[in-house]
């Protein structure tokens, strides 16, 4: 492969940036290594992209709410988690400190989010446009007035690069493929986890592969330990099959009005390491599964991209002659049907007990209740009916608007005694666990 001479960073350009750029993927920090031999300077493209944004569009005035469209989003960049990361970053009073303090250096905050978006692969969901969404929604929460009471600057900013890089690598297969098909991953990673020990691992080879990604080095040692426990807890987290259950009881159990009414009357009024472990995997985890909690087009689209996903994935199964992962048969399954199973005992359960802590989770509260009664409009087709959704430029029509102003992963500490069996994401019925997205 001929390596790409990129723009030296110690040289500036003033060219405005070019949308037309093909995005690169890469499958790890040593390919990318060895393809680019000199770095754009990715703070500078990414400030130029989001000037240009701002110029053409409101859009990023809902930055920082539930409502924003990241499909829009991605018809202006074909990398988004670095544009929006840094627009996030730069504009969240929650970060403001660390940076003019110099604790963390936000080019190299940007150079590790490019590398993340970068290693998304191009899968149907899985990709760097989620990866973005969901971080873009962390962020929300992240914002929340119990955070900014209960958390440091630098916890929210682990917290925020765990949900950049929460499916870094993912080859749009779950667990269940990898363990039947005795995939690679499966045999390194145990036949646990498979994907999020993965993803984990790539983080780890982000911030150390490359120097210049490295947000963490100008903590003491003592800090840098705590921030990689708190990105590999929430980042575990995010396998529904193990962890959904407990997460969702845990909230409900523990984190209740109880628990709140105890904080605020506490002399101390603080929370525990353990504490913060868990609702930052809580709030990463909720971030991870809120497709359904968006306005009803994002919420479709995304639907009709995680079905994409797991039916090509059955289609393969099927191929091999090996058993087809339950939700990802196309024959046997409808939109509807998945959809409404995942809402009624994940997504709204979930929710409404994070709300206790995160009060503005309201808005999202409705928001998938007017959604359900919208999919109940929707004709059932079934998958093989429905429009590809690989390629979001045929899927979404660009939004015209106004010009406004504006190695071995070490064990992570888990709180299920009795981890939930994995079983499907669709389907869903009361008794039921459920497989990860």
């Amino acid at each position: 492969m001929s390596k790409v001479d990129l723009n030296d960073e110690s040289k500036t350009s003033t060219a405005a940036p070019s949308f037309e750029k093909p995005s690169l993927r890469f499958t790890s920090i040593n390919s990318i290594n060895q393809y680019i031999t000199h770095h754009e300077n990715v703070l500078q493209f990414a400030e130029q992209q989001i000037a240009s944004i701002v110029a053409k569009s409101t859009l990023l005035n809902d930055a920082f709410r539930y409502e924003f469209d990241i499909f829009e989003f991605a018809n202006y960049t074909n990398r988004p988690l670095l544009v929006l990361g840094v627009y996030l970053l730069k504009n969240s009073d929650r970060f403001a400190s660390l940076f003019a303090s110099n604790k963390v250096d936000l080019l190299a905050c940007a150079h590790f989010l490019d590398l993340c978006d970068k290693l998304y692969q191009k899968n149907p969901y899985h990709n760097n446009i989620h990866a973005t969404d969901v971080m873009q929604f962390n962020m929300v929460l992240l914002s929340s007035k119990f955070c900014a009471k209960y958390f440091t600057d630098y916890e929210l900013l682990t917290a925020f690069m765990s949900a950049a890089a929460h499916d870094i690598g993912h080859i749009g297969k779950n667990n269940d493929f990898l363990v039947k098909t005795s995939h690679a991953l499966a045999q390194r990673f145990n036949n646990v986890s498979c994907l999020e020990n993965y993803h984990i691992e790539q983080f780890h080879q982000t911030i150390t592969d490359n120097s210049r990604a490295n947000w963490i080095k100008n903590f003491d040692d003592e800090t840098q330990h705590y921030i990689i426990d708190l990105v590999e807890y929430a980042i575990i987290g995010t396998d529904m099959g193990v962890y959904h259950n407990t997460i969702k009881a845990t909230l409900k159990e523990t984190y209740n009005a109880e628990f709140m009414d105890k904080l605020n009357t506490s002399a101390s009024s603080s929370l525990s390491v353990e504490q913060k472990q868990f609702i930052i995997r809580a709030m990463l985890h909720m971030s991870d599964i809120s497709n359904p909690m968006r306005t009803f087009p994002v919420c479709r689209q995304w639907a009709t991209r995680v079905n994409d996903e797991f039916f090509a994935q059955g289609d393969v199964m099927r191929t091999m002659s090996v058993e087809i992962s339950p939700g990802c048969d196309r024959t046997k399954c409808d939109l509807l049907k998945n959809q409404n199973g995942f809402v009624t005992y994940c997504v709204l359960p979930l929710a409404t007990s994070l709300s206790v802590l995160i009060d503005e989770l309201q808005w999202c509260l409705q928001s998938t209740q007017n959604n359900r009664k919208k999919w109940q409009q929707e004709p059932q087709t079934k998958q093989s009916d429905e429009v590809s959704s690989n390629d979001a430029s045929q899927n979404e029509k660009l939004v015209k608007r106004k010009s406004g102003n504006s190695g071995k992963i070490p064990q992570s500490p888990s709180v299920d005694s009795t981890p939930a069996s994995p079983t499907t994401a669709s389907s869903f019925n009361s008794n039921q666990s459920e497989e990860s997205i």
